[in-house]
This record gives structure tokens, sequence and C-alpha cells, in this order.
């Protein structure tokens, strides 16, 4: 038995090391410490900083919702692939750009990532999880490990992408990650697929609209998983889009971006890692991660210290992370393979929806009144994050122990013990 479970595991790892490979070059981004400052060195500011996050995130869900509907009937595979393409588009137009027009389009070849990239990995991960092992017990463990492949990258590329910056210019980082995110694509090209998704009856693309929708929006159990997913993904977008603020509003040196943009998108890694092993079905683990939630967004908004910023962040990160893969985990559980990835790409469509408003707001406040003043659009957030924690938390340790006694009453009345004195009984009646 343990030579089996060896030889399963062995097998499971071997299928799936193509797909950390191209998760890990796709997360090559040497520019992304630098980013801002590249945008404010060609014209931009902070409010039209926030147009341009605004700008981008409009095209997400114009595109995202499709794409995912488009992985469930076509090849998910392949529609990561046209993800690494057109991350690749992003870092040539980004790195030619001379102004904020065509920095603008470059942000549109960024969308078609985020919108290809968003939900695509979830489903493939759990559908071989389902082909593999006969069940999702352990998706959180490996889409954790996933984002933290993906997060490593970023963060390595991050701290090399300052120094880069230092030897050869800001417009050389956009360039540098060109061949590393090509390797993504040969390494996709090696992937075997799962089948899951076409193995049901196929749907008119009519009907399967129909239903994608249908599932985000009218189960009422569905509802708060999209909530909370939505709520721990606008967290994670505002740090990692407008976290180089602060840092602008503080005057610290160059030197800085580059760990806070590592330590940022390593604390969603980590917290992919730590996704797997934390018991978000205990209420003192729960209580815990909802304050350390509340505290970093307050945090954000009264304290101006340098250090204690970039933990506020960082911490946001690594717990938003959480919550988002044990959500996840959650939706997948709710919705049929055929489905799959235009659910998760429906619900990151609809952040992305959120999104836009939301960041437009933020960045005129913050250029008006300081990006401290403008995180109290934080805080509502966080809030609403970890409430929602508690009632799933407390919904799926409901259902555990309504199992458990069902499980405990079936044993019973199948138990001899139990039946004998009911048999006993009746013979003394008759």
């Amino acid at each position: 038995m343990n030579r089996q479970t060896t030889r399963a595991k062995g097998q499971l790892t071997r299928r799936l090391f193509p797909l950390y490979t191209a998760a890990f070059f796709q997360g090559t981004s040497f520019f992304f410490p630098i980013e801002k400052l590249f945008m404010i060195e060609i014209g931009f500011t902070p409010a039209t900083i926030g147009l341009m996050v605004a700008f981008y995130a409009a095209f997400v869900p114009l595109i995202e919702a499709p794409s995912g509907i488009l992985a469930d009937r076509w090849s998910r595979k392949y529609v990561l692939v046209i993800a690494s393409v057109a991350l690749m588009a992003m870092g040539l137009i980004g790195g030619v750009s001379q102004g904020v027009p065509s920095y603008l389009l470059a942000t549109v070849f960024l969308s078609v990532f985020l919108a290809m990239f968003s939900g695509t990995y979830d489903a493939v991960l759990y559908d071989v999880m389902l082909e593999e092992t006969g069940t999702s017990d352990a998706f959180e463990t490996h889409i954790g490990r996933l984002r933290f492949v993906f997060g490593l990258a970023v963060m390595l590329t991050s701290l090399l992408g300052g120094v880069l910056a230092s030897l050869f210019g800001l417009r050389f980082t956009y360039f540098a990650g060109l061949p590393l995110i090509a390797i993504s694509v040969a390494a996709l090209l090696r992937f075997r697929e799962p089948q899951l998704h076409k193995s049901q009856e196929a749907l008119s693309l009519r009907s399967q609209v129909a239903q994608t929708y249908r599932v985000i929006f009218q189960r009422s159990t569905v509802l708060p998983t999209v909530a909370i997913l939505v709520a721990a993904a606008l967290l994670t977008n505002v740090v990692v889009e407008f976290s180089s603020l602060w840092l602008i509003a503080l005057a610290v040196g160059v030197a800085l971006y580059g760990p806070l943009g590592a330590g940022i998108l390593a604390a969603d890694g980590f917290g992919g890692l730590l996704a797997g092993r934390a018991r978000l079905d205990r209420r003192i683990v729960v209580t815990i991660v909802s304050v350390l939630l509340v505290a970093s967004s307050l945090a954000l908004i009264l304290v101006q210290h340098t250090a204690v910023v970039m933990a506020a962040h960082i911490t946001t990160a690594g717990i938003a992370a959480v919550i988002a893969i044990a959500g996840t985990r959650r939706l997948h559980d709710q919705v049929p393979s055929n489905v799959r990835t235009g659910v998760a790409s429906g619900v990151g469509a609809l952040t992305w929806m959120v999104f836009v408003p939301f960041s437009i707001v933020f960045g005129t406040w913050a250029e008006h009144s300081g990006v401290f003043a403008a995180s109290w659009m934080i805080l509502p957030l966080a809030i609403l994050a970890s409430a929602l924690l508690v009632k799933i938390s407390a919904d799926a340790h409901s259902s555990a122990s309504a199992m458990k006694a069902i499980d405990s009453t079936g044993a019973q009345m199948s138990s001899p013990s139990a039946t004998a004195p009911a048999a006993s009984q009746s013979i003394r009646d008759s």
C-alpha cells in the first residue's frame, strides 16, 4: 500500500512538474519593483497611475469570463500559452514606451495575461487532483505550492530587477524577462492536460454561459464564497498595485522598492504554502487571521514608519493569499468540471469590475489627501473578508459536525450491540 502511495505521488509530481515550471517562468517580472518609477519618468502622476490601473482592470473582465468559457470548451493548457505570449507582448511594448498612450497599450496585453491566467491554473490543478487521486483533498497543498513557485519567481526577479535597473536603466528590466517567459510556453506544451471537463455532456455555448453565471449568482451557497474571494483579491490588488505610493510618501530610497515588492509577492507565495496547513476550521486560527488582517489595514492608515508600513503590506498580502486559497477550494468543491474555469474566471471578472472604480477613487484620494488618508478604503475590505471567513468557517464546522453525527448514528444502528436490545425486547413481547 505504501509502495502504491509513493508511486502515485511520484506520478502526480511528474505530471505537475511542467505546470510548476510554467508558473515559475510566468512569474518573471524584473520590472515590477520599478514600474511606478518608470511610469512617473515617462509622464504619469499618482492620479493617472490610478487611471492606468483602472484602464487595464476594465479590460480584464471583458476578456476574463469569455476566456474561462473558452478554456472549458477548448483547452485550458493553450489558454495559458496565450497568457504567456500576451505577457511577452506587454514587456516588449512597455519597454519601448515613451509616454502615457503607448504604456496604456502595454497594459492591454497585461489585461489579456491576467484574464487568461486567472482561474485557469486553479481549474487545471483541481481536475488533475480528481484524475490522479479521486479526491480534492490535496488541492490546497498543490495550488499553494504553485502560487509559492510563482511568487518565488516574482520575488527573485524583483530583487534582481532593482540591480538591473541600477546598472542598465529602468527600461532594460522590461526586456530582460522575455526569454524566460518564452520557457513557460515550452513547459506548457509538455503538460498533459486533464480531460474531466470534456467527459461530461457537451453544452451549447448559450447553455454553458447561462450555467456559468447561474452558478455564480443564483446559488445561495456559492455567494459567500464569491464574496470572500472578491474581498481577498481586492486586498491583494491594492497592495500589489499601490504599495509604492506609501514609499513615495515616506520619501525612502529606491533601494527599498525592490524588497517591498519582493516581500509582498513572497508573502503571497508563502501564504499559499501556509493555506495547505492552516486549520481554518478552528475558531482560534480564524480569530488570529482576522485580527492580523484588520490590524495590518489599520497600520497602513495610522503608522507613518517605513518598517511598519512594509510589514503591514506583507502581512496583508500573506493573509489574503491564505483566505483566497481556502475560498478557491470551497468554490471548486461547489461547481461541476465543465464550467469550472468559467466560474473561476467569472469571479475574477467580478473582482476587476469592482476594482476599476476602487482604483480610480483610491488614486484620486491619494493624490489630493495622501495615500495614508486613502487607506481608509482598505479597512472595510479587511473587515468584510474577516467576517466572511468567520461565517464560512462556522458553516464548514457545522457541516462537519452534522456529518459526524450522521456517521455516528449510522454506525450505532448497524452495530450488533445497538440491535441486540431491540431484538431481545421483540422476543419478550412476543
